[in-house]
């Protein structure tokens, strides 16, 4: 969840087998690494945030 922070303000990174995302608005931050179960496919990062509330989907590597 991500409470009062614009889809234009979230930036997210994928390499290898870790995931990072990063936020703001003007009162608050966010930044978490998370460590993923396997390597992905940067290119298959697919997003959609609705409500606060940030889903993201990618592809293992194969």
């Amino acid at each position: 969840e991500l409470p009062g922070v614009s889809e234009d303000e979230i930036k997210i990174e994928a390499a290898g087998d870790i995931l990072n995302l990063t936020a703001s608005d003007t009162d608050k931050k966010y930044a978490k690494e998370i460590l993923l179960p396997s390597k992905v496919k940067p290119s298959s990062l697919k997003t959609t945030y609705q409500n606060g509330i940030l889903e993201i989907n990618l592809e293992k590597e194969r």
